[in-house]
């Protein structure tokens, strides 16, 4: 696992890219009136990435941009914002929650003796839900924390990553990876006890969870056998697999949200340029949301009143610099300027 989450993204098409952000996708059965649209992400500060937080499009700093950060969740209830991620103190990474910005309270979960990130968060009352990992000096451990208690998932040997977080009554539940011999074992975690979801016969990952009606829907990318090539697909459970691309090309979903019976996916595809394109896939159709001619991609969505919001990343024309963006229905809206890196990782979105 890259340190540092900008580096992540601009490597999304190595292995073990994480690309969970949030997930709480409500059914929405009536008209919501939206309060507010959380973003979490970070921007480049010369060489030091700033981890921040856009309520509705004006970013707040999270860090001081000293030492490299960002928040790749976040969630919000009872006007209180808790975001998730990390902070490096020069060594490693420490895996970070804030809550309500930097000037309010920052919780550091791990030492810092050892590389860690928060890579997803989900708050359910007074109890805050942080998963993420933390390095054991050899491979990178899935654990999560319940207000700042540790537990780890999985046997704390194996390389395990993981990447989404929901809740369905009083169980918690968080999907991910970990490395059985050669293979990545797409898998989930229901209270902390470990179900697989693939077979092993191809390197698979779960990168995001969502409830609805009771039934889990897990986004997820299946290795084809070629080489870097993976597709995208997610698991309704009790179903087999629904698959979003080919395979002739790579692509990847990112976050999954299910209203009623609509299922939405993000992520990305290539082209026949190599260029990734930002998609939504709504039950299998996908709708671009970038134009082609510049890689993105979709990191994260939220969907409510039928509008689909998305936010994730676009590189400019020479491939050098990226962009943070919110999609809503498809039209862009630019987080920041273009001048320096940033990228958008997690949206949540309020109601009054």
């Amino acid at each position: 696992m890259k340190l540092l989450k900008l580096i992540l993204v601009i490597t999304i098409l190595s292995f073990f890219t994480i690309s969970c952000s949030k997930d709480e996708t409500p059914i929405v059965e009536t008209a919501k009136t939206i309060k507010d649209i959380y973003i979490c992400g970070s921007e480049a500060n010369g060489l030091i990435n700033v981890a921040k937080i856009w309520k509705n499009g004006v970013a707040t700093n999270l860090t001081d941009g000293t030492k490299s950060a960002s928040a790749t969740s976040v969630f919000a209830v009872d006007n209180e914002v808790y975001a998730g991620g990390y902070q490096y103190n020069g060594t490693n990474g420490i895996a970070t929650v804030w809550k309500n910005g930097a000037t309010s309270t920052t919780y550091g979960l791990t030492n810092g003796t050892k590389n860690a990130s928060i890579e997803c968060i989900y708050v359910s009352g007074n109890d805050i839900y942080a998963a993420g990992y933390e390095s054991n000096g050899v491979n990178n451990i899935a654990k999560i924390w319940k207000n700042g208690t540790v537990q780890v998932l999985g046997n704390g040997l194996e390389a395990s990553i993981p990447r989404g977080i929901t809740m369905s009554g009083n169980n918690i539940i968080v999907c991910g990876n970990e490395l059985i011999g050669t293979r990545s074992i797409a898998k989930y975690w229901e209270n902390g006890f470990a179900q697989n979801l693939s077979d092993g016969t191809k390197d698979e990952i779960a990168t995001s969870v969502s409830v609805s009606n009771g039934i889990k829907y897990y986004s997820a990318r299946e290795n084809t056998g070629s080489f870097g090539i993976y597709r995208a697909k997610y698991w309704k459970e009790g179903s087999g697999p629904t698959y979003l691309t080919d395979g002739t090309r790579n692509a990847s979903a990112s976050d999954i949200s299910v209203i009623e019976n609509d299922v939405y996916v993000s992520g990305y595809e290539a082209n026949a340029s190599g260029r990734t394109v930002a998609k939504v896939w709504k039950n299998g159709v996908a709708t671009n949301l970038s134009d082609e001619t510049k890689s993105a991609s979709a990191t994260s969505i939220f969907v409510v009143n039928n509008d689909v919001y998305a936010v994730g990343y676009e590189y400019d024309t020479s491939g050098t610099i990226l962009t943070a963006k919110m999609w809503k229905n498809g039209i862009a809206t630019n987080l920041t300027d273009g001048s320096k890196n940033a990228v958008a990782n997690s949206i949540f979105i309020t109601f009054n």
